[in-house]
């Protein structure tokens, strides 16, 4: 009689159980293996805005909107991810929206964790841009690592003559560009919500040709006129709050303009100066992302 009253306990106490228990929320044994890892995708939605104010004015601007779809292939960091950004950027003085998609792909080799990235811009003004970047990090310990980066592209976009030389004929300049640097960034994740990032970057933006286009003007000028901006920065990301993160960053450059005409990517125009010239700027970023799955 015992073992039919035991059972009858039993039925009773299943019975009783709330509808969403299930025999799954009991403890897991601590000493079970961890599950198995399984590709997943992650997606990111930010908000930024940054700018490199000049010491004597003037100085470049952007506000930006970003989706982010990152496919996560490994546990030990290989990934792709694609993203579309659009917003607006200061080109020749003025405010010019734009839009870009780029590509990104990694892979979790243990410490040594390489990295590509492709990108393309285009927007208002005639703006086109196409940059290359590979990124060569190493995890040197649990809470620090480096990074090793390059990068290369083109640019190009149109612009008035008069803006540039103020009583010139109504005529149309195409300026175009090309642009490579390199650099290095030390990671540290004080603690699992909170990161600070300090980097050093050296980039070379050359013009090498203008183009004039007008009712009776169609002509090429070769250039080859470099204007040299190397760089520092420290920046934070802090995860304030479960699935959104706070970034900025504070920049001091210098740019090394030579004498002529030549494109300033840090005030967002071209200049022509009588002399080699060099500008100073402070700039900063400061941004908000949302992940989610």
């Amino acid at each position: 009689m015992k073992k039919p009253m035991a059972m009858a306990v039993f039925l009773l106490f299943c019975a009783a159980l709330p509808p969403a228990f299930t025999w799954a929320d009991t403890p897991t044994d601590p000493m079970a293996a961890p599950a198995a890892f399984k590709p997943h995708w992650g997606f990111e939605l930010g908000l930024n805005s940054s700018g490199t104010p000049g010491d004597n004015g003037g100085g470049g601007a952007a506000n930006d909107l970003s989706f982010t779809a990152t496919r996560e292939l490994s546990d030990s960091g290989s990934f792709f991810s694609l993203s579309a950004m659009g917003g607006s950027q200061k080109v020749e003085g003025y405010t010019a929206k734009y839009g870009s998609l780029s590509a990104n792909g990694g892979l979790g080799l243990g410490f040594f964790q390489p990295s590509l990235s492709l990108s393309a811009q285009t927007g208002e003004e005639s703006l086109f841009a196409t940059t290359a970047g590979l990124n060569l990090g190493f995890q040197i310990f649990d809470d620090i690592s480096i990074g090793v980066n390059f990068t290369g592209g083109f640019s190009s976009h149109k612009t008035p003559l008069p803006l540039l030389l103020p009583g010139a004929p109504d005529v149309e300049v195409e300026v175009d560009g090309k642009n490579w640097g390199g650099g290095l960034s030390f990671i540290w994740a004080t603690s699992e919500i909170f990161s600070l990032t300090l980097s050093g970057q050296n980039s070379n933006e050359i013009t090498y040709q203008l183009k004039f286009k007008g009712p009776k003007v169609d002509l090429t000028v070769p250039l080859n006129q470099s204007s040299v901006i190397p760089s520092t920065s420290l920046g934070f990301n802090w995860a304030f709050v479960k699935d959104f993160a706070l970034n900025g960053s504070v920049q001091r450059s210098a740019e090394f303009e030579p004498a002529g005409t030549s494109y300033s990517p840090s005030l967002g125009e071209v200049v022509n100066n009588d002399t080699a010239t060099t500008l100073y700027f402070s700039g900063y970023s400061i941004g908000l992302t949302f992940n989610f799955e």
